[in-house]
C-alpha cells in the first residue's frame, strides 16, 4: 500500500508539473490539440489524486489532497484566466474549463470572497493581476497614488478610526521617573476618538470592445492592453468621485466636504504668491511636513501659473513651477477635476492626502462572447466596488480647535 501511494504521488507530482508548465507558458493563443493535451494531462491529474484519496482514506486518513499545491494552483488559474480571455469558456475544454471554475473558487476564497462566478459578476481575477492593476490605477492618478490604500476582501461597510491626536501636550511623548505610573505626566487618551465607515460603490469600466483578429492574432501584450485600458478607466471615475462627488449615490469629494479649510483668494482672474503661502499656512504644520503633503491643480491653472510675471521687473511669479513642479518647496500634480481660474472656482488644493482612504474590493471581470458578435468584436467589463473618504479630525479640546489636514483655495467672486 506504502509502495503504491508513492508511486501515485511521483506519477502525479510529473503530471501536474507539466500542466503548470504548459499554462505558465501559455499565451492564451494555445491550438485545440494543446488544450486537448492540457485537458488530458489535468484528467489524468485528478484521477490520480482520487486513488491517492481513497487509499489515504482506506488508511484512516481523512485529510484530502489536492491536485494542485498552492503555488501550482495560483500559476494554473493565471494560465486558464489568460485562455479564458482569449477564447471564452467555450474555447477551454471540459477538463480546463472544470478546473478553472474550480481555481476560481479557491482563489475567491483565497481572498477572502464567497464564490469564483456567476453569469451576473463574472470571475474573479488572480490576485497578481489584481494587483496590477490597481497598482497601475495608482500610477495614472497621483491622488490616489498618495492616499491610504485599503485592499478589502469584501465591500461590507469598512470601519476607519479618527482622532485629533495632532497638536497639544496630550499628543506627545513625556519622560516618566522610574517609580512614576505608566500613564505618565497626563492618563489623557487620544483626543477626540471616532470612526468613519467606507462603503463601496459599484464602478463600471464600461465595455472594453476587442476586435476577433486581435484576439486571434499572437498578440503576446493582449492581457497587459486590457489591464491598462481598466486601470484607466478606474482611475479616471475614482478620482472624478473623490476630488468633486456630491457625496449623494457616489463618494463625497473633498471640493464638496464642508470639513475642508477654504482660503479665498485676494483675486478673480489669477493665483497670486500669497495665496499660496495662505493656503499652505490654512494646513496644519503636521500634516504639511507629509511627505505626501502636495498641491493639486489642472493643468490650465498650472500653466497661467507658470506664465504669470511681476509687473515692472517681468520676473516669473512662481519661478519653482518653470524649473521644476514645486511650490514652497512642496510638489505639484495635475488634477483635472479641479475648477479653472474664475470667480469662485476652487483652483488649487494642498494637504496631506495620505489623510484620504482609497478602500476596494477585488476586481471581477466579465467576457461578453456573443453580445457583439454581429460587430466582430468581444467585450470585457472590469467591475470594482470601492469608496474614497478623506478622514478629518474630529474637533477636541476647550475651546474646541480644528486642525486641518486639507485646504483648498476658493477665487475671489
Amino acid at each position: 500500500m506504502g509502495r503504491a501511494l508513492t508511486e501515485l504521488r511521483e506519477e502525479k507530482a510529473i503530471v501536474t508539473r507539466k500542466a503548470t508548465l504548459m499554462l505558465k507558458r501559455s499565451s492564451g493563443n494555445e491550438t485545440l490539440a494543446e488544450i486537448a493535451e492540457l485537458g488530458r494531462l489535468v484528467t489524468r491529474a485528478e484521477d490520480l489524486n482520487k486513488q491517492i484519496n481513497a487509499m489515504k482514506r482506506a488508511t484512516g486518513e481523512d485529510a484530502p489532497e489536492p491536485t494542485f499545491n498552492g503555488p501550482e494552483s495560483r500559476a494554473a488559474y493565471k494560465g486558464l484566466f489568460g485562455i479564458f480571455l482569449r477564447k471564452g469558456l467555450q474555447g477551454m475544454g471540459d477538463s480546463a474549463l472544470e478546473l478553472f471554475r474550480g481555481l476560481a473558487a479557491s482563489e475567491a476564497r483565497a481572498m477572502g470572497v464567497a464564490g469564483g462566478d456567476s453569469s451576473a459578476v463574472g470571475f474573479w481575477v488572480p490576485a497578481q493581476y489584481n494587483d496590477a492593476v490597481v497598482s497601475a490605477m495608482r500610477s495614472y492618478s497621483p491622488l490616489l497614488g498618495l492616499a491610504t490604500d485599503a485592499a478589502t476582501a469584501t465591500g461590507a461597510p469598512y470601519r476607519w478610526p479618527l482622532d485629533n491626536d495632532v497638536n497639544g501636550a496630550d499628543a506627545e511623548a513625556a519622560i516618566i521617573s522610574e517609580n512614576s505610573d505608566n500613564a505618565g505626566a497626563s492618563s489623557a487618551d487620544v483626543e477626540g476618538v471616532s470612526v468613519a465607515v467606507l462603503g463601496a460603490y459599484k464602478y463600471s469600466t464600461k465595455v472594453v470592445k476587442v476586435t476577433y483578429e486581435l484576439l486571434q492574432d499572437a498578440f503576446s501584450g493582449f492581457e497587459e492592453y486590457l489591464k491598462g485600458r481598466f486601470a484607466v478607466r478606474l482611475a479616471r471615475g475614482i478620482t472624478k468621485a473623490a476630488t468633486k462627488g456630491s457625496g449623494t449615490g457616489e463618494p463625497l469629494g473633498f471640493l464638496n466636504d464642508s470639513r475642508v479649510r477654504q482660503v479665498t483668494s485676494g483675486a478673480t482672474g489669477s493665483v497670486t504668491p500669497a495665496d499660496v503661502a495662505a493656503l499652505l499656512g490654512a494646513v496644519d504644520a503636521a500634516y504639511a511636513a507629509s511627505p505626501s503633503a502636495t498641491f493639486f491643480a489642472t493643468q490650465d491653472t498650472l500653466t497661467s501659473m507658470r506664465a504669470a510675471v511681476a509687473s515692472g521687473s517681468g520676473l516669473p511669479l512662481f519661478p519653482s513651477l518653470q524649473f521644476g513642479d514645486r511650490l514652497l518647496g512642496k510638489p505639484v500634480h495635475v488634477l483635472p477635476y479641479m475648477e479653472e481660474i474664475g470667480a469662485g472656482a476652487r483652483t488649487l488644493a494642498f494637504g496631506d492626502w495620505s489623510r484620504l482612504v482609497y478602500r476596494h474590493a477585488p476586481l471581477t471581470v466579465t467576457r461578453f462572447s456573443e453580445r457583439y458578435v454581429e460587430n466582430g468584436v468581444t467585450g470585457f467589463l472590469g467591475i470594482l466596488r470601492a469608496d474614497t473618504q478623506l478622514v478629518i479630525p474630529p474637533e477636541a479640546g476647550s475651546p474646541a480647535v480644528k486642525d486641518y489636514p486639507v485646504a483648498v483655495l476658493v477665487q475671489k467672486s
